[in-house]
């Protein structure tokens, strides 16, 4: 990926830390780590997780910034108490220099004036277009400009108010990495994921619902997070597009025209995928 050498800042997501001890250790050019959870408050890391992300980062002298995702209200609960005890154990790491993801605007204003981390958008509250048929040779908004170009727009900046609210309460926007690039004009510094790029979440997640026995699973909070083991894979017109949980992805290895405001790029996957 020598795309990567063109960025300030590198990072890399994690997965739950199972045996800190064993872990291969990362590389020295990554300076930040990613961990957490964005689309299922049912796959929340554990505190004991959190514990030893917070070890490596403070070891290794890494940024952190912690992942949250769109939540119900049992699951608010929950990660209430998970960013209560992470913020808990930052206020004790006076080197650690903490950022937390908000997916949820909910969540974000139940933290609001909390202090100890830097707010960021994430990605699935910028409203990006996602489009993997721009994978194919010959998608139809390929061809006139101003089809490019309202392809590459974001919905934040459509609405004045939403754009207007970012800047004030965020210090940073993540962004990922669609096929046909994206201008974004926030004037904040903006993060890339690569290669996944998630297409669409839904409440209803196969896994649990096989797991379960029933054909919706959207009420059922304890269901053992069986999909972390599982990924399915469907060729839609060309383009394979990968289920993973409750969510769906296409993968994208080579990078559009960026926002001019990415200052790091984030290397994200999890171990189930083929990259």
């Amino acid at each position: 990926m020598r795309v990567m050498e063109m960025w300030l800042e590198k990072a890399i997501f994690i997965e739950e830390l199972k045996h800190p001890d064993k872990e291969t250790p990362l590389s020295a050019e990554y300076t930040r780590i990613y961990f957490g959870e964005e689309f299922c408050g049912r796959r929340l890391p554990s505190k004991r997780g959190v514990d030893a992300v917070v070890a490596l980062c403070e070891a290794t002298g890494r940024g952190l910034t912690f992942l949250t995702p769109i939540v119900t209200e049992p699951e608010l609960a929950v990660l209430h108490k998970l960013t209560g005890h992470l913020l808990a154990l930052a206020k004790n790491k006076s080197q650690l220099d903490l950022e937390i993801v908000f997916n949820d605007l909910g969540f974000f204003e139940s933290l609001k004036g909390t202090g100890g981390f830097r707010p960021v958008l994430g990605h699935m509250l910028t409203g990006q277009k996602r489009d993997p048929g721009f994978l194919l040779p010959f998608h139809p908004n390929k061809t006139r400009p101003e089809d490019r170009t309202h392809m590459r727009g974001v919905r934040v900046d459509a609405n004045k108010w939403i754009n207007t609210y970012i800047k004030k309460n965020f210090k940073r926007v993540e962004l990922v990495n669609t096929v046909q690039g994206c201008d974004l004009d926030v004037r904040l510094p903006q993060s890339l994921y690569i290669p996944l790029v998630p297409v669409a979440v839904t409440r209803y997640c196969k896994w649990a619902a096989r797991e379960a026995g029933a054909q919706n699973a959207s009420n059922y909070f304890d269901c053992g997070t069986p999909c972390r083991k599982n990924v399915a894979k469907a060729v839609i017109k060309g383009v394979p597009i990968y289920l993973y949980g409750n969510t769906q992805f296409y993968i994208n290895m080579e990078m559009g025209p960026p926002s001019p405001n990415v200052d790091r790029l984030v290397l994200y996957s999890f171990s189930v995928f083929p990259v």
